[in-house]
């Protein structure tokens, strides 16, 4: 069974590293990932290493020979930050990735490509990609956790600790408020200003001495006064 190539064209190396990583650990499909800093560097290699799929900066649209990528049929990914993806035609370039990255999108996008090749083809994939993980981006490096493993998040002054199954501990460099956006709203519920919790872990509420949700591990989470209502409601839906 065929496994496609990958190459990144940035200039980011934060960029390249985080997408790399996410390719690595989420795309079974994807055998190899390279990168260019330049334009002028991977078209010195393309002769021995040709890919599949190209992920380009979209600064570099303008400059990168569409002829060749039909020529060689090599498949177009344009990554951009949000409000930079407006005046991308969505009719010449439908595959965008946007910054910040999240995984989910990058996951789609790249199953999306890939299906696609492997159809044109007539060859069978690997086995699907996984979607289930969420990036956790910290001062000095970046983790993929699954998201079903995630008991609960605590906030920690601007940033976030994660506590997994097993006891494991991460801290993001991002605030809580951002990874309530991010998280199933139909599984996590922000039941105090500084907790998230994963309610498929919950193993019971008390109600002595205050009102608490116990997660798995008997760790006591507080709900706040003005959540508990809400919270009692949220979780008669869930049941």
């Amino acid at each position: 069974m065929r496994r496609f190539k990958i190459t990144i064209i940035d200039h980011q190396l934060t960029d390249i590293f985080i997408l790399s990583n996410i390719m690595d650990n989420c795309c079974m499909d994807v055998v190899d990932v390279s990168y260019h800093l330049s334009i002028e560097d991977w078209l010195f290699s393309l002769d021995n290493n040709k890919p599949d799929i190209v992920i380009l900066n979209y600064i570099l649209l303008d400059i990168i020979d569409h002829d060749l990528l039909i020529e060689n049929d090599i498949s177009l990914i344009v990554m951009a930050e949000e409000d930079k993806m407006r005046p991308i035609p969505r009719d010449r370039f439908p595959n965008l990735i946007s910054k910040p990255f999240k995984v989910e999108n990058i996951v789609l996008c790249i199953n999306k490509v890939v299906k696609l090749k492997a159809k044109n083809l007539e060859i069978p994939l690997i086995r699907t990609v996984k979607a289930d993980l969420l990036t956790i981006v910290s001062l000095d490096r970046t983790d993929f956790i699954e998201v079903k493993d995630i008991l609960f998040c605590m906030a920690e002054g601007r940033y976030t600790t994660f506590h997994l199954l097993g006891g494991k501990k991460i801290m993001s460099s991002k605030n809580l408020g951002e990874y309530e956006k991010q998280l199933d709203g139909s599984l996590f519920y922000r039941i105090h200003h500084g907790y998230i919790v994963n309610v498929s872990h919950m193993t019971r509420l008390i109600r002595t001495g205050g009102n608490y949700c116990e997660i798995t591990n008997h760790f006591k989470i507080p709900i706040a006064k003005r959540k508990q209502a809400l919270f009692s409601k949220f979780i008669k839906g869930c049941g």
